[in-house]
């Protein structure tokens, strides 16, 4: 029993499975709408827009799949490029005001498979270093993703 006390009620445990089909309905519709963000900026805004790592599903897996520093290292990337997609995968870049090229991220979601990686990059002396979180083996990245991503974040 994951997450789920002895003490539960037969009709709480009714409850939370009604709840949890629900969210999944209402998650598995937001995937064909991650593609709206096509040529957007991925960032939130001043209005209180969340951004896109922001929106569900993605909110959930990106909590799921990281630790509360990598959220929070995702956060301080506050500059971005427009979302654009590689292979049909949808791709936002992201990286540290005033120092993109030693910090950045890339969001990759592959929302036909609902499948979500999250790439940190870092520059560690000559070497270019990405550390990679997902729902899913980072070896599964598309390798037109790959290739795209070697080309925009390699340095050197």
């Amino acid at each position: 029993m994951i997450g789920w006390r002895k003490t539960c009620a037969p009709i709480s445990l009714a409850c939370a499975v009604m709840a949890c089909v629900t969210q999944g309905r209402a998650q598995a519709d937001n995937w064909a709408g991650l593609e709206r963000w096509i040529g957007q900026y991925p960032t939130g805004n001043a209005a209180g827009r969340a951004g896109l790592a922001g929106t569900e599903p993605v909110q959930s897996i990106i909590k799921a799949i990281t630790t509360p520093t990598e959220r929070a290292r995702l956060a301080s990337y506050g500059e971005a490029s427009p979302v654009e997609t590689i292979a049909g995968d949808i791709v936002a870049n992201y990286c540290k005001p005033h120092d993109c090229g030693q910090k950045s991220a890339v969001l990759v979601i592959d929302p036909r498979q609902k499948l979500v990686w999250l790439g940190f990059y870092s520059v560690s002396g000559t070497a270019y270093v990405t550390n990679w979180v997902g729902n899913a083996d980072p070896a599964m990245v598309p390798s037109a993703v790959q290739k795209s991503l070697a080309a925009r974040h390699s340095p050197f």
